[in-house]
């Protein structure tokens, strides 16, 4: 509050002065009277309710948190009630036992069911595959790049362990983290059969209440079974890789607790869940008083963050969670949902080690204001909690500026409130203090802005006809008087600055106002004949006159500044006439002219380099007429070869280009024509030139490769006349030959031809008398085919009787079983009638000996008629093998007949074509004549036309191509 005041007594500073003045007096004793009241009221107003915010705020953690702690109890008992349950039940026992039969027993049957296949060691090494690929990547994923000995991991398997999860892990197509999908493996064995019955169970309770997994686990310490077949499935919790994991502590524990209780083990990292941490709960399983096994629950991490998660009175930045008695988390932070979680604590080992948790683990419950696991000031409920057997602490936090954001408004309205009342009094205090004061007030400030800004034009109103008003008008007449000779001096400055040098001091002024007029006039009629002067000479040089000077008699620096007009205007004559003079001789050709080089300064740099200027000119233009000159007589070798600067060198370096350019494409035409000359056409013009010399190029290169083009045609096509003529020359020769040869194979063709259609005729002949044999016999085989198929119906028959009678044996031995059957219930009724029933059972006795003789007769009779349907069936079997063979036979003697009578008809039409055939060979015989004359003839013409081509090949020899 003292502050406050401070800050009011500042802006009154600001508003009244700093000064102790009777307007500061004033001010004061109005505000005094109205803030001690107002600030007395406040401060009381703020203590009252701070101190009900605060028991509010209070009591709101003190009843969230109660509600937190109800239903993380409840949340725990009923984890424990279904954990009790289900370990009660007795057909989870029945499963257990069959389960551990089927573990004890899944070796033996594996090898029995794969015995040439199987091998233990092989598994092993799949399984290290699966452990050190697929495991081991997703550990390294989940814990920052850190490993795990996995052969240590799968060295403690038992063999049975490495069958199971080889089977339901390594051979499971599921990816990671569904291996839960199978129910059963390829082994087909008794554990299969029992963990398909279980699976869809404990499946089903483990989704519909959200678990992370549950185990069925017997008295040896074996984890027989797992919903999510992780790396703990199958290994012994006594001594396999996991024996000191939280899932052994909780079997362990299990061992000394009775049916209707349960063992809880608190969270901590478990490495088949990549590190996660893992809390467990288990109950015994009993079965007629022996204790079987073990059912556990891997908790969830979800549900409990879930409930702790609960916003309701939380505000915007109120979080409530659970810490473990090793300072680390229960439950995922709100606020922080990524690096604070149950996970990333136990995995960063970040503790919570503020002093609500300190004060929960003391058994203390309350509310306090401290600081949370950020460095945060919150206000603080804490309150120890059970979580089944487990002790942990249960902190709900709201930051404290939420907390108290209702007593900060209360004290920000009542600021405003003070603020409004010091603006009210202050406003009052001024207006009454003005009252009194403002005249005095007015000429003091009018003194200052005059003394500030040297404002001549400002007057203090007179606002009484006292003796401050007299003060006031006494004033404003000094400063009228000033103002006068102030402003007409600035004029004639002004004037002056803005190039007027006629302007003067005209009023009557007197003292030292009048030393200022007198001063300031003359200092203007000086400047002036100095600048008419300067202007009249600078004008005639602006028309060309150079021959002005200025010749009044001026004092000071405008003397001086006469003196350097005249001089500038001396040397510009001189110069413009120098270089008229070498404008002159350039124009008319003359490079040779030397001007004078005692000009002054510029001027004589000017001219220096006018000079320089031509004489490169003239070196230029005496150069390049040598090399036109030269050039025109058809020496392509001259060059222009002097320094040239600027352009004179662009021109230099144009012109011996052109002359190169020139030389270069007459020196590469002038190669390829000597090469052309002497018939070598693979030369032609490779470098690159611009313009017409481009083209120039393109045109011989185009009439070489256009030449070659027509010369490599000449000879290929000389070459190919040559070939073909001795081809030609070959074939006629060949078939010459062949024509000869031709016409004899013709003459003994005719003779055979005539043997040919003797023995066709005698086979015609032939043909005719095997087609009546073959219908004879088919006609037999179709009688015979008729016959087996009467017997093999009669088969037929004989097997249905069999079979009816085998019926029958067997209802007389199922009637004398019931029989048996009924005497043996008939013989246990008696024996519970005691003495009486006694004669009742000896009947019963002998009704059994008679339904057993009975039945072993049936099974006589039975064993006879099954040998009896046996030898019927296979004298069947033969029966209709016998008619399909018979069959076969008709339809082969059937085929037989239609392939004699088609051999007679193709008899006949040999006989006809092999007489045309005759005459066909007569008249290729006269053909063949007239083709050996023709073949003499061709061979004449190849002969010349071969001639002819080895002369063009010998001319087109004289060029040369590159190919």
């Amino acid at each position: 509050m003292l502050d406050r005041w401070r800050n009011v007594q500042s802006v009154l500073n600001r508003v009244v002065g700093d000064k102790e003045t009777l307007k500061r007096q004033i001010a004061y004793t109005f505000l005094a009277v109205g803030l001690i009241p107002l600030t007395v009221a406040s401060l009381i107003s703020i203590m009252l309710t701070s101190n009900m915010a605060t028991k509010l705020v209070n009591q709101n953690l003190n009843s969230l948190k109660a509600n937190k702690l109800v239903a993380i109890e409840a949340y725990g008992k009923q984890i424990a009630d279904q954990v009790v349950t289900s370990s009660n039940d007795p057909n989870l026992a029945i499963n257990l036992q069959i389960l551990s039969a089927g573990f004890d027993s899944i070796l033996s049957e594996a090898v029995t069911s794969n015995e040439d296949s199987f091998s233990v060691n092989e598994q092993r090494k799949r399984l290290s595959n699966y452990y050190t690929q697929e495991f081991l990547k997703q550990y390294q994923a989940s814990n920052n790049g850190e490993t795990i000995d996995t052969r240590q991991l799968l060295s403690g398997l038992s063999e049975s362990a490495v069958v199971l999860q080889h089977a339901y892990i390594y051979e499971n197509p599921a990816p990671l983290g569904n291996k839960d999908s199978m129910e059963r493996s390829s082994l087909d064995s008794t554990y299969d059969d029992a963990h398909e019955l279980v699976h869809a169970t404990l499946s089903d309770f483990l989704n519909r209440f959200a678990y992370y997994d549950i185990f069925l686990v017997n008295n040896n310490g074996d984890v027989i079974y797992s919903v999510y077949k992780e790396l703990d499935f199958a290994t012994n919790l006594y001594s396999g890789p996991y024996s000191n994991t939280g899932l052994a502590d909780a079997f362990k524990a299990s061992l000394s607790v009775s049916p209707q209780e349960y063992a809880l083990i608190d969270f901590a990292q478990y490495s088949p869940s990549y590190e996660a941490p893992a809390s467990f709960i288990a109950s015994p399983i009993f079965r007629n008083g022996e204790r079987m096994g073990a059912l556990i629950f891997q908790m969830p991490l979800d549900a409990i963050t879930t409930v702790m998660s609960e916003r309701s009175g939380l505000g915007e930045t109120g979080e409530s969670y659970l810490v473990g008695q090793d300072m680390l988390l229960r439950s995922d932070s709100h606020k922080y949902p990524t690096h604070y979680t149950v996970n990333r604590s136990f995995r960063d080992n970040k503790k919570i080690e503020t002093e609500s948790v300190a004060n929960a683990f003391n058994g203390e419950s309350g509310v306090i204001e401290s600081q949370n696991y950020m460095g945060e000031n919150v206000l603080s409920g804490f309150i120890p909690i059970k979580f089944g057997n487990l002790k942990w602490a249960l902190i709900a936090e709201l930051e404290t500026s939420e907390a108290y954001a209702s007593v900060q408004r209360l004290q920000l309205i009542m600021l405003l409130v003070c603020v409004l009342a010091i603006a009210i009094l202050v406003y009052t205090a001024m207006k009454m203090s003005n009252k009194i004061l403002n005249p005095i007030e007015s000429m003091r400030l009018g003194m200052a802005k005059v003394a500030d800004n040297t404002d001549f034009s400002y007057r203090v109103e007179v606002q009484k006809n006292d003796e401050i008003g007299d003060s006031i008008t006494s004033f404003n007449t000094l400063l009228d008087r000033v103002e006068v000779s102030i402003n007409e001096t600035n004029t004639v400055v002004s004037a002056m600055s803005n190039g007027d040098f006629s302007q003067r001091i005209k009023s009557d002024l007197r003292g030292d106002l009048l030393e200022l007029k007198l001063g300031v006039n003359r200092s203007a009629e000086s400047i002036q004949e100095a600048i008419q002067a300067v202007t009249s000479v600078v004008n005639a040089i602006a028309l060309g006159d150079v021959n002005q000077s200025i010749d009044k008699n001026l004092q000071g620096d405008l003397e001086t500044l006469k003196q350097g007009v005249n001089e500038s205007v001396t040397a510009i004559a001189t110069s413009l006439q120098t270089i008229q003079n070498l404008m002159g001789s350039m124009k008319k050709g003359d490079f040779k002219f030397k001007p004078p080089s005692d000009l002054p300064g510029e001027y004589g740099e000017i001219v220096k380099q006018a000079d320089q200027a031509t004489d490169a000119i003239d070196i230029a233009l005496t150069e390049i007429e040598t090399v036109m000159y030269k050039l025109a007589s058809g020496e392509l070798d001259a060059r222009v070869t002097s320094d040239l600067p600027g352009q004179l060198g662009s021109i230099k370096a144009n012109i011996n280009s052109s002359v190169s350019a020139v030389q270069l494409i007459f020196e590469e035409t002038q190669v390829v024509l000597q090469s052309l000359a002497e018939g070598q056409l693979y030369n032609n013009i490779s470098k690159q030139f611009p313009g017409n010399f481009n083209a120039l190029k393109v045109n011989v290169n185009t009439t070489i490769s256009k030449l070659t083009q027509v010369v490599n045609e000449i000879q290929q096509a000389a070459q190919s006349v040559r070939v073909s003529t001795d081809e030609i020359t070959n074939g006629n020769f060949e078939l010459n030959q062949r024509t000869e040869k031709q016409a004899t194979e013709l003459e003994r063709t005719a003779a055979s031809m005539d043997e040919m259609t003797t023995a066709v005729k005698h086979t015609a002949d032939n043909a005719s008398h095997a087609k009546e044999i073959a219908v004879s016999a088919r006609d037999e085989a179709q009688k015979g085919g008729a016959i087996v198929n009467e017997a093999i119906e009669a088969m037929g028959e004989i097997n249905q009787s069999s079979e009816k009678i085998a019926d029958i044996i067997s209802v007389i031995d199922a009637i004398a079983f019931q029989t048996n059957l009924l005497a043996l219930n008939a013989a246990v009724e008696a024996a519970r009638a005691g003495e009486q029933g006694k004669g009742f059972a000896v009947v019963a006795s002998e009704v059994r000996n008679l339904a057993g003789r009975s039945a072993n007769a049936a099974k006589q009779i039975k064993t006879l008629i099954d040998d009896s349907v046996t030898k019927v069936k296979v004298g069947s079997q033969l029966v209709s093998d016998s008619g399909k063979t018979l069959t076969d036979i008709i339809k082969q003697v059937e085929n037989v007949s239609l392939i004699v009578s088609d051999i007679s008809t193709a008899t006949e039409q040999q006989s006809a074509g092999i007489t045309e055939v005759q005459k066909a060979v007569d008249s290729l015989q006269q053909v063949n004549q007239q083709n050996t004359a023709m073949v003499e003839h061709a061979t004449e013409s190849s002969h010349q036309l071969s001639e002819q081509a080895e002369g063009m090949t010998k001319q087109m020899a004289f060029f040369s191509t590159m190919e």
